[in-house]
């Protein structure tokens, strides 16, 4: 099997689990039954998943990744500053996770365990580093991973409110609530973005 036929395989074994995991959450036993009656059988299940759910729910945020790239590719960036460019990719994001809000709600309840706080840091820095390529992110001193630092924050602070329920009923225009709350945390983090540059400037010509 090929790399993109696991990949297509593993899309749909998630894609198929998702109407269930409002009954039966992130359960690998759930998702089990749920594949062998897609056909799948279990040693390929664990073939594609080793680390059971800390590996489906990887995957799961990697699909909605893609799905944002895919929605930010026909986006012409040109015109756009770059902080309106991290605020469309994340608009498009939450979007996205809108359409299974309940999976994505349970999603970071399993990310929530301290024991896989590690895990979960990785898949938002994927998220912010994804998002700053897209925006034209050419960086490869320091600025690329305070850049991907930054932005790490900002995705978890406004997960962090669009799962408290800024988004969550569109009749209170809640959608321009999230926006203007991403737009606060961009602006914070440029300001220190900045000053963190200053410092590092004003530290190397000390050397």
């Amino acid at each position: 099997m090929k790399k993109n036929d696991y990949q297509q395989e593993k899309d749909k074994i998630v894609q198929d689990f998702l109407p269930d995991i409002v009954f039966d959450g992130w359960c690998w036993r759930a998702l089990e039954k749920n594949a062998a009656a897609g056909g799948t059988g279990t040693d390929l299940l664990y073939g594609l998943f080793p680390r059971k759910m800390d590996d489906v729910l990887d995957h799961y945020a990697d699909m909605i990744d893609r799905a944002m790239m895919d929605q930010l590719a026909a986006t012409n960036i040109a015109p756009l500053r770059i902080r309106d460019r991290i605020k469309t990719a994340l608009m498009v994001r939450f979007a996205i996770i809108e359409q299974d809000r309940d999976a994505e709600l349970l999603a970071g309840r399993y990310w929530s365990v301290p024991s896989r706080a590690g895990h979960a840091a990785q898949i938002i820095w994927r998220t912010a580093d994804r998002i700053w390529l897209w925006a034209g992110d050419e960086s490869h001193d320091y600025n690329f991973y305070t850049k991907r630092g930054l932005l790490s924050g900002v995705v978890t602070a406004s997960w962090l409110a669009w799962a408290d329920g800024l988004a969550a009923d569109p009749e209170q225009n809640t959608r321009d609530d999230l926006e203007s709350f991403i737009d606060r945390r961009i602006e914070n983090v440029m300001k220190l973005g900045r000053f963190v540059g200053r410092i590092k400037t004003f530290a190397v010509r000390r050397k």
